[in-house]
């Protein structure tokens, strides 16, 4: 259920994102609320609410407090969403009563992240570390005057260089992380303050009482920091102290980049919504199956690019068996440990094939790259909890029709309907991954001339109905 706190415009508020209900309820008290009645607490239980929260322009947030278990999706994604909308305001991380055992205090700090706290923690706490820093202003005092600043003008004076932050989200005392300029009427950009140095209280009240609104930032300043995130979530996945379930869990957040393409597609929402279970169980299944524990599966977890293929090929293997109507949970398990695990043999070979563009290998290094399939399958099998019917689309999942593709050995074999869904979802997704990095490349051109002549009738016009809605140039 999501929360259904409201926000008065330009009030401000403390946001506190957490699983744990109970905890959350904590900070719902009348006597909790009378702490800092300048500063309300806001609760949001998972990543999208939080999400939602943070992007919604009416709302003001002293501070943001991430606790690192969220999901749906998960505390880097929140993180992100703070540091492009709000890289003004303070966040800091919440832990379960545990050792900080997924970063060092220092790559939190990199991160711009203010301080881990460990659980138990109090409202009063987290007043304490945002509401000395916080400013008051009159908004009924913002005039439209202008401004003369002592700084130097940046070199650069082109707006497209710049963003703009609200000039209300910041805080005095709160350490800047980004060098902070200020727009002149005259459209000039002026530096006002380097990166690692604070507002004092009276110097920002002074710009919102002369009608500054927003102050501006380097656009790579920012991605920068979005880097960082991304830096995060390697280090989620690659540190040997992570806990096994974590970094599981961290399907849903690798799904999500596959399943916004998909939004942007047009593809409908409750299939979007049944893709986002299918991961969920899926993540269950592979802990209830123990498949982390196994050296290679838990190698594979951890190589981040190789996961997020595996997780994003497993969101529309998902969406496609649910369209060609395999309701059974037994060949769903099947389809989506098929495609998950599809290239974790390609993991064992050596890392110059790992990006899989053929035109690019020579040919001792393309037979090798063919082995990749049975490379995998071998590594299966001798998982005992995996059916076998598993191993053998695993295996297939780069075999086409007419003997098309490889392995070359089964020139005359019938593709099953799994093998075929795990094949054209995997070339779907590295297609996605292209389309999304070359805004030239022509996604369904390829698809109609490289990618569906190697695939039954049947598959292709159920693939066309589910993501494409059209055939592509029909009216």
């Amino acid at each position: 259920m999501r929360s259904r706190e409201t926000v008065k415009p330009r009030e401000r508020a403390i946001l506190i994102a957490d699983p744990d209900r109970d905890f959350l309820n904590t900070f719902r008290t009348a006597e909790v609320k009378a702490i800092a009645p300048g500063a309300l607490p806001v609760t949001a239980p998972s990543g999208h609410v939080a999400q939602e929260m943070i992007a919604d322009p009416k709302r003001m947030f002293l501070g943001i407090f991430v606790n690192l278990d969220l999901e749906n999706p998960s505390a880097v994604s929140v993180i992100r969403c703070a540091y492009y909308h709000r890289p003004a305001t303070p966040v800091y991380v919440l832990q379960d009563g545990k050792p900080s055992t997924l970063l060092e205090v220092e790559d939190l700090s990199k991160l711009g992240i203010r301080k881990l706290l460990q659980k138990p923690v109090t409202y009063a706490d987290m007043v304490k570390l945002v509401a000395p820093i916080a400013i008051s202003f009159d908004a009924e005092r913002v005039l439209n005057s202008s401004y003369a600043a002592d700084d130097g003008f940046d070199p650069s004076q082109d707006s497209h260089d710049y963003l703009p932050l609200r000039a209300e989200d910041f805080l005095s005392g709160a350490r800047s992380l980004f060098d902070i300029y200020v727009r002149l009427n005259t459209g000039r950009y002026v530096k006002l303050l380097k990166a690692g140095d604070s507002f004092t209280a009276a110097r920002i009240e002074s710009y919102l009482i002369r009608g500054v609104t927003h102050f501006f930032i380097r656009k790579e300043a920012q991605e920068d920091y979005l880097r960082y995130c991304d830096y995060l979530a390697s280090n989620l996945l690659q540190t040997k102290k992570a806990p096994a379930d974590m970094k599981v869990r961290q399907m849903l957040n690798f799904g999500e980049q596959t399943m916004n393409f998909l939004k942007n597609q047009g593809v409908g929402d409750a299939n979007l919504q049944y893709a986002e279970k299918f991961i969920s169980n899926l993540s269950e299944l592979v802990l209830q199956l123990r498949l982390e524990r196994e050296t290679e599966i838990s190698d594979f977890i951890s190589n981040v690019a190789a996961y997020e293929h595996g997780v994003g090929t497993a969101v529309l293997a998902g969406i496609l068996a649910k369209h060609i109507e395999i309701k059974f949970e037994k060949p769903l398990h099947a389809i989506g440990l098929a495609s998950l695990l599809h290239d974790i043999g390609l993991y064992q070979l050596p890392k110059e094939l790992w990006h899989e563009d053929e035109a690019l290998m020579s040919p001792e290094q393309l037979e090798q790259y063919k082995t990749h399939p049975m490379v995998s399958a071998q590594l299966i099998r001798k998982l005992r909890a995996i059916a076998s019917g598993v191993t053998q689309t695993v295996n297939l999942h780069h075999f086409r029709k007419k003997g098309r593709g490889f392995p070359s050995e089964y020139p005359s074999v019938t593709l099953s309907k799994s093998a075929e869904i795990v094949g054209i979802c995997d070339e779907f997704h590295t297609l996605i991954r292209r389309a999304l990095e070359d805004p030239s490349f022509d996604l369904l051109d390829h698809l109609e001339r490289e990618t569906f002549p190697g695939f039954s009738t049947q598959i292709v016009y159920a693939f066309r109905s589910c993501f494409l809605g059209k055939k592509p140039g029909k009216k």
